[in-house]
């Protein structure tokens, strides 16, 4: 009897443990959607005229985003889910700050390095522990040219 109480115990526990990394997941997918938003928004807009690749052969350095060697809505969300990723990361403890959120102003190298980081805006704990572990983090080289062009100074709403 003492056995199949102990069995259930863990039974609950482990569909709490999972309930908790669902949560966890969907809030981090909400980041980045909310992150996605700010990119696309006119601010990030690429900036149309001179410079365009668009002698109808793709860049080399444009993977798979097409013949004008611009970075496909999928290209930004990814390497915006893997910056999100590297930050998030090196926070001490996550759940600390769960539904906050901070705008950070990020400047990027085109090897992924940061240049400068602030923030400007929201839950002063989440901020600074977001500074500190964007500093800290690794984040990794923007998959091609285009995608650095578009996110190398962006805001990034990071939300937890």
């Amino acid at each position: 009897k003492a056995a199949a109480e102990a069995k259930k115990k863990a039974d609950a526990a482990a569909a709490d443990a999972k309930k908790k990394a669902a949560a966890e997941k969907a809030a981090a997918a909400e980041g980045v959607d909310d992150l996605l938003g700010d990119l696309s928004s006119g601010k990030n807009a690429p900036k149309t005229g001179g410079g365009a690749k668009g002698n109808g052969q793709p860049s080399k350095d444009s993977g798979t985003s097409g013949a004008n060697g611009g970075a496909t809505g999928a290209d930004i969300s990814a390497y915006a889910k893997q910056i999100q990723v590297a930050i998030q990361s090196r926070l001490y403890d996550a759940s600390l700050y769960q539904g906050k959120q901070c705008v950070l102003h990020i400047s990027l190298a085109p090897d992924g390095s940061l240049k400068s980081i602030t923030s400007e805006g929201g839950d002063p704990a989440l901020c600074q522990a977001a500074l500190m572990a964007a500093k800290t983090a690794k984040i990794p080289k923007p998959p091609s040219q285009a995608v650095y062009e578009k996110i190398k100074d962006a805001k990034l709403d990071f939300k937890l």
